[in-house]
């Protein structure tokens, strides 16, 4: 049977290398946790990218018919008060009409490129902290496992010092009288 101080460095050794896998594992979890959750708001924010793209061409599609309405009516009733559409000051404001109406569908196609742009930058950017989350978490297991072993060889050391220290006094014992 074993004596206590050996028992007492086992049992140290144990528990040393258990907490330093037990926390690897702990931490590499959480990386990995965060690593996901980053890859789902990459995933996410492409398809608001996506559905950003889509509505702004629609937007853009109903403001130009809409503005070809708007012409339309601006026409037929420069038409029915007898204006000649075709010089003079009522083809100035029809020409200015049609050209603001062209702007706004091109703003709407802006603002939705810039909004997609800005969504997709961001997937990027969750996309590269996913990675560094993966890398955390492979770090964290082998820093773990290093810390591990180095528990054990550190209680180690201590047995063997303890046990020669021991075995010092146990040799040198003085003799009773």
């Amino acid at each position: 049977m074993a004596d206590p101080v050996t028992w007492l460095a086992v049992a140290g050794a144990a528990l040393g290398t258990v907490g330093a896998i037990t926390s690897a594992n702990a931490q590499a979890a959480s990386s990995e946790s965060a690593a996901n959750a980053a890859r789902y708001n990459a995933a996410a924010d492409q398809s608001r990218a996506t559905v950003a793209l889509q509505q702004g061409n629609a937007n853009e599609d109903a403001q130009r018919r809409q503005a070809a309405l708007a012409l339309g009516r601006q026409s037929a009733a420069s038409a029915e008060s007898g204006v000649d559409l075709a010089s003079g000051s009522a083809l100035d404001l029809y020409k200015q009409s049609a050209t603001n109406a062209e702007l706004d569908a091109l703003n709407i196609r802006y603002g939705s490129r810039l909004q997609a742009q800005g969504l997709q930058s961001q997937s990027v950017l969750d996309n590269m902290s996913a990675a560094q989350a993966d890398s955390n978490a492979s770090s964290a297991m082998t820093a773990g496992y290093l810390n591990a072993g180095a528990s054990a060889l550190s209680a180690y050391g201590t047995y063997t010092s303890r046990k020669a220290q021991l075995d010092y006094y146990k040799s040198n014992k003085p003799a009773l009288s």
